[in-house]
């Protein structure tokens, strides 16, 4: 049975990035970065809650939706897709500034301003992420070359076999994050209540993630979804594993990332390293460490700086807001997709 899902959107988000996207129907909501888009997406979910769905969040967003993907229909509301996306037959675009009503000119362009500045800080924070991928690619290369590989997999087999029953259904692999750097710090989105948490403590990395991989395709090969997630959006992040259905949840606890949730069991990774080696990496792995730590402490504080600046700005806006609009955009495609 396939669960309701929770995901972090990524800096290249877009309608045909994952497989399943390729062909969807897409309702693209468009215009003035209005806090409506995402009041709209959460009305659609909630009346189509019956439905399976997956719901993903901004991390420049403190609680809004921005995106509801609606897999046994084929369908996607999403906030904002480019518009090569949006060009596709069978998609609609809804223009949101229709909601703007009123004498509300000088206003918008007082509030046009402030969303401009929103953007620039998180462009500031997607550059440092960037740019801390680049540290983290020689931190967890040092990891690597140290790495006992056949044991490690050996192990991850055998953990993932001691936990799952095999069933005789068919499995998959997918990439989705389910962790992020955000306005409100380091965060992951909501699990089911119930879930199995394991921590897996590296200080080095590159084991947990061979761990997440080999365990991911085990599990798929047992008959169940895996979801491979990136702690953050970059390519050289530590990696989460989650497994919906068995609702068991693997994830990386670097130095620079603790997560703070509570897990049931601590997994430790070292002994899958050459220690006698590990010493003469150690300076090395420290200062790219704490560098990497510190990036990560600017990009939240620009994440928070983008998520401030556009509140205020939605606030200026908002007396000249319709709800009723609003609710007819809602209206509107919600009749559409039921059509």
């Amino acid at each position: 049975m396939r669960h309701n899902r929770s995901f972090f959107t990524d800096s290249s988000f877009c309608c045909g990035k994952y497989n399943e996207f390729a062909e969807v129907r897409l309702y693209n909501i468009a215009g003035c970065e209005l806090a409506e888009k995402g009041r709209i997406i959460r009305i659609i979910g909630e009346i189509l809650s019956g439905m399976t769905s997956d719901t993903y969040y901004s991390p420049f967003e403190r609680e809004m939706p921005c995106a509801l993907y609606l897999p046994d229909i084929n369908t996607i509301i999403a906030d904002g897709y480019n518009s090569r996306c949006a060009e596709k037959p069978d998609s609609r675009t809804f223009d949101i500034r229709q909601v703007i009503v009123g004498a509300a000119s000088h206003v918008e362009e007082i509030a046009g301003y402030a969303f401009e500045q929103s953007r620039s800080y998180m462009a500031k924070a997607r550059d440092l992420t960037g740019i801390s991928d680049l540290l983290l690619r020689e931190y967890v290369k040092s990891g690597t070359e140290l790495l006992r590989r056949d044991r490690l997999k050996e192990f991850a087999a055998d953990k993932i076999q001691g936990l799952l029953t095999a069933k005789e259904t068919i499995g998959s692999v997918i990439y989705r994050p389910v962790s992020a750097l955000t306005c409100t710090g380091y965060r992951f989105v909501e699990f089911p209540e119930g879930t199995r948490i394991f921590r897996l403590c590296d200080d080095y990395i590159a084991a947990s993630c061979l761990f997440v991989k080999t365990a991911a395709r085990e599990a798929e090969r047992l008959g169940y979804d895996a979801v491979i997630a990136r702690a953050v959006d970059s390519e050289h992040a530590p990696m989460h594993l989650y497994i919906p259905e068995a609702g068991i949840l693997f994830v990386s606890e670097p130095p620079m990332l603790r997560s703070g949730l509570a897990g049931e069991a601590v997994i430790r990774l070292e002994k899958f390293y050459i220690s006698r080696l590990l010493f003469s990496r150690m300076h090395e792995i420290t200062v790219f460490g704490n560098y990497i730590k510190k990036m990560y402490g600017e990009v939240v504080l620009c994440a928070r700086l983008s998520a401030d600046i556009r509140g205020q700005a939605r606030k200026i806006l908002a007396p000249y807001i319709s709800v009723k609009k609003a609710a007819e955009t809602a209206s509107d495609i919600i009749g559409e997709i039921l059509n």
